[in-house]
């Protein structure tokens, strides 16, 4: 059997919209900038998409590569 990869997407803040990819880098804990941040609220407990669905609308972008 062989594997076919349709697209490949990384999310950097968890919860918002992903960033499609041509290509990524793997680290120790999985692709590079791969929800390496989170939204959190006042009381530093973070926020997802199931309590607060307006973050599926929060574009991000990595600067310089």
């Amino acid at each position: 059997m062989t594997a076919t990869l349709a697209g490949l997407y990384i999310y950097p803040v968890k919860s918002a919209a992903g960033i499609a990819c041509e290509e990524a880098r793997l680290g120790e804990r999985g692709l590079e900038h791969d929800r390496e941040w989170m939204i959190v609220d006042a009381d530093g407990r973070f926020l997802t998409q199931r309590e607060e669905a307006r973050l599926a609308l929060l574009e991000v972008a990595i600067a310089d590569g």
